[in-house]
């Protein structure tokens, strides 16, 4: 599959997923990359984006069946989620959960500059992966593009690992919705159907067609999906 470099959105490269090898694709025969989450990147030409830290690559995307894959640049495979036929989310990995936090140093004062990217399982004592980087880069050029007036561009478009969390949480959060027989029921998640007016302002997901988002002020109605009603699910303010 064509994954991209995170934070360029160009430096497209062929990735095996069978192998984890790749070779980059001419600028000439890359398809454009456009504004997109992770999780909205299912079924598009380009289905995610990678990273090299500390000369290490680090890359997430979707697959041809539909589920999301994270690797790390040990070659191991971490498959979190999958979209299922009737366009519902499965987590494949429910103890697992992505931390990213300010570095510290082992006598816990701070790292300048640096963030600490972990995936972490809640039943195993060590980090499934963890990475420090220097993300004060992706904070600097994100500083940048507000003078550039870019429409919704925030520091998820930049920092690879910022939006590899974000991915993660969004899809933990509408899977719960789907594995619960009544959307209602987890007081912990605010859903909302087509028409009803929102009581929680931010990013909402359609739970049957995670590749559309809207973002809906508080009173504002929400809107239908593919000319229909449907449910969307708060995910971010």
């Amino acid at each position: 599959m064509l994954i991209y470099r995170h934070h360029t959105c160009s430096d497209v490269i062929a990735l095996d997923d069978a192998t984890g090898r790749w070779e980059p694709v001419p600028e000439e025969g890359a398809p454009p990359v456009g504004p997109m989450t992770l999780v909205q990147r299912i079924g598009e030409p380009v289905r995610g984006s990678y990273t090299v830290e500390n000369e290490r690559r680090y890359c997430c995307y979707w697959t041809a069946d539909e589920e999301l894959v994270f690797r790390g640049p040990s070659g191991r495979r971490f498959c979190l989620f999958r979209r299922d036929a009737r366009g519902r989310v499965v987590d494949l990995m429910p103890s697992v959960s992505a931390d990213l936090v300010d570095a510290v140093h082992g006598d816990g004062s701070p790292v300048p500059h640096m963030s600490t990217f972990s995936l972490r399982d809640c039943f195993a004592p060590a980090p499934l992966c963890e990475v420090t980087y220097e993300s004060s880069k992706y904070l600097l050029l994100y500083s940048v593009s507000l003078f550039t007036y870019i429409p919704d561009e925030d520091l998820s478009d930049f920092d690879f690992f910022v939006a590899l969390r974000r991915a993660i949480d969004e899809l933990k959060l509408v899977s719960r919705v789907h594995a619960l027989p009544d959307a209602g029921a987890d007081l912990g998640i605010t859903v909302a159907v087509t028409g009803a007016e929102c009581m929680k302002r931010g990013w909402y997901i359609a739970a049957d067609r995670i590749d559309l988002r809207c973002e809906v002020g508080a009173g504002e109605p929400l809107p239908e999906i593919d000319a229909h009603r449907g449910l969307w699910v708060w995910v971010r303010s």
